[in-house]
């Protein structure tokens, strides 16, 4: 079953895009190009971070940054929607 959101999501200024396996409407080959306009990088669900240098492999920016920045929000929602025992939400 494929999985498609209507709206845009973003984590920073990085897109995040659905990614189907194959030529599809929402196969890669469409999703990821049209995400990636003007950016380093892209977040494709269920598949992970796609980066892209203009000369090589070694140029694009660290993902170590943006798999923090992931993290940390995750950790932030998932506290909201189940906090810790005794962690006060307010």
């Amino acid at each position: 079953m494929p999985t498609r959101c209507p709206e845009k999501r973003l984590v920073g200024d990085v897109p995040i895009v659905s990614g189907e396996v194959g030529t599809g409407p929402y196969g890669l080959c469409h999703t990821v190009p049209a995400a990636m306009a003007g950016r380093q990088g892209v977040i494709v669900y269920g598949h992970g971070v796609f980066t892209m240098g203009r000369q090589d492999f070694n140029e694009p920016w660290p993902t170590s940054s943006l798999w923090s920045a992931c993290a940390a929000r995750s950790i932030s929602v998932a506290r909201r929607v189940n906090p810790f025992p005794g962690e006060s939400l307010t």
